[in-house]
């Protein structure tokens, strides 16, 4: 086998050796649906044996917080007052990995606009990423860009 067909072989078979269960929430469906107050919840399959609550919150200034087991994590943000995500919403991956750990994986871009909300000054990319810890029943940091908002909440209720 040429140096091609190598490269090309292990490319395609790339994907396999890393298999991954992915699922995004909240999404721009879950925004579009939901209203200043609204709370609106999806249980996540966190291994084969159980699922979280995970809550998705608007506020009436217009910031959305994902709510987890042990964390609550600012996803939302679409008003240029200081900085925002580029088309409000963090992309929110839910990635089970082929050795059963389940972990948040939040990306996108931050907008920081001038002080009157005026101009766009720059924009970064940020990332957080969460990992399920099931001894605990909550959400641990990994990774967090200080733009991503996370804080410690109480665990939620698992029903």
């Amino acid at each position: 086998m040429n140096r091609k067909a190598r490269l090309l072989f292990f490319t395609a078979l790339a994907p396999c050796l890393t298999l991954a269960a992915e699922e995004i929430w909240p999404d721009s469906a879950t925004v579009a649906s939901a209203n200043e107050g609204d709370v609106i919840t999806k249980h996540i399959a966190v291994d084969d044996a159980s699922a979280i609550k995970a809550k998705f919150e608007i506020s009436t200034k217009g910031n959305g917080v994902l709510i987890l087991p042990g964390l609550a994590v600012g996803v939302f943000d679409s008003h240029a007052n200081g900085v925002t995500f580029r088309e409000g919403l963090l992309r929110c991956a839910w990635v089970r990995q082929t050795n059963g750990e389940t972990r948040l994986e939040i990306s996108g871009t931050a907008e920081f606009w001038s002080e009157k909300g005026e101009k766009l000054d720059r924009t970064k990319l940020v990332r957080a990423i969460l990992k399920y810890d099931g001894s605990q029943r909550r959400f641990r940091v990994v990774a967090n860009d200080p733009e991503i908002y996370v804080q410690e909440a109480p665990s939620l209720p698992e029903n």
